[in-house]
Parts: structure tokens; sequence; C-alpha cells
């Protein structure tokens, strides 16, 4: 194929496929592919679709197609323009410039899958058409954010929702968990009383066992010693002398 019929072929393929489904054009774009528009430069294939993604709904009319050879013999460029009607407005003057290289990996120029470097220029003085392309963009916009804002007042509606729920629950746990604190500091208040009196009855009882003791060992003593006196009382009656000291039995023991 010669670079006229390259040429042609591909305009008309590619505002066919622009004005219809401008997602068909990616197989044109590479990563290094290049797109100029209202002195804005997009490159590679993602940020090139994203953008004309955005663009409103146009119809294209070419009048006329140059095609020329480009800075190599795998490059050829092309010059379009014609009119654009956007969003079935009054239609509009454009050119568009477009350079179709030969692809690194050997593939010819024919075959459809191409490296393209575009510029879109618009015709001098058209401000309506700027104009009407940056207002389509900023509805587009302004529809994004109010639908996020609607997003954001659902969830903060849910959020609230949870929030009323969260607190209902914690009133009826507070209503049970409340009684339960007051009748627990009741009970370590009257532990504590318990505790104190508890230890004023051991302090007591350990005084009366301690003084009971010791009157015990007293009662022990003495006893132990009337005991004896009145043994010694009656061994001395029966055998008519004693066993203390002064004893008459004890005195002749000693001799």
């Amino acid at each position: 194929m010669s670079a006229q019929e390259i040429g042609n072929a591909f305009v008309n393929h590619y505002y066919t496929t622009y004005d219809s489904n401008r997602a068909a054009l990616a197989p044109l774009y590479s990563n290094n592919s290049t797109l100029s528009f209202d002195k804005e430069t997009f490159q590679g294939q993602q940020q090139i679709l994203e953008k004309l993604s955005k663009l409103p709904q146009t119809q294209h009319r070419c009048d006329t197609v140059v095609i020329q050879p480009s800075v190599s013999d795998n490059a050829i460029l092309i010059c379009v323009t014609g009119k654009l009607v956007i969003d079935n407005g009054n239609p509009l003057q454009f050119a568009q410039t477009f350079q179709l290289k030969k692809p690194m990996n050997g593939e010819s120029i024919e075959k459809p899958r191409l490296t393209l470097m575009e510029r879109q220029d618009n015709e001098t003085g058209n401000g309506p058409m700027l104009a009407q392309l940056r207002i389509s963009e900023l509805d587009k916009l302004v529809a994004r954010v109010k639908q996020k804002q609607a997003l954001c007042l659902d969830l903060i509606a849910k959020y609230n929702d949870e929030l009323a729920h969260i607190e209902k629950e914690s009133r009826k746990i507070h209503e049970r968990y409340d009684p339960l604190c007051k009748r627990l500091d009741e009970r370590l208040t009257e532990q504590e009383a318990n505790q104190k009196q508890f230890n004023e009855i051991s302090k007591a009882f350990s005084e009366v066992l301690n003084t009971t003791k010791a009157r015990l060992r007293n009662s022990q003593t003495e006893g132990l010693r009337t005991l004896r006196r009145e043994a010694t009382a009656e061994l001395t009656a029966t055998r008519g002398f004693s066993s203390d000291i002064a004893s008459t039995f004890r005195q002749k023991i000693k001799k």
C-alpha cells in the first residue's frame, strides 16, 4: 500500500471510531505516543485514552486530507481539516495533524497496530469550541462531584444510624451495669467494715487468750504448791517427821 492509501484508510478508521467508540482507538496508541491538546500534552496510551474519554460526544466531517512523508521513510505526516459538531451544536472548524510511525518491532506501516503521534489544533479565533469543550468537561466534573457527594451523604447517614444504634446499646448496657457497680461499691464498703470488725475481735480474742494462759499458768503453779504442802503435812502426820530441810529425818541423813 502507498502512503496515500494508508493515510486515507487511517483517517477514515480514526474518525469513524472516534465518533462511535473511542475506547476502540487503544490499539493505535503505544506507550511512546503523544497527544497535544489545547496546550496540554499527554504521554502514553493510558493518559491519551483517559483524556479522549472525557471529551464530549462529537461528529467529524473531513474536508481536506494532506499526506506527506515525515522525518524518515518509516513515518508519514497527515494533516486533516474539516467540520466538527459537539453535542449536536453548531459546526465548528477543526484542524488535526497525525504522524504515523513504523513500530520498532519490525511491523510494516500497513498493519493496523501503528505508533501514533497526534496533535490537534483548534482554528484560530475559534473560542466557542474551546468554551463548549471546557463547559462539557466542567459539567462532567460537576456530575462526578455530585455523585461523590451523594455517596458521602449516604455514608454519613449510614454512620449516623450506626452511631445511634451504638448509643442505644450503650444506654442499655449502662442500665444494667450501673446498678451492679453501685451494689459492688456497697459490698466493698460492707466488706471493709466487716474486716475492721474482724480485726478488732481478733485483737480482743488474742488479749483474752493471753490473759487466760497467764492465769492458767499461775493457777497451775499455785495448785502444785498447795498439793505439795498438803502432801508434806500428810506425810508428817503419818510418819511423825517431815521431808523439808529443817526436819530431823533430813538432818540424820546428812550425818
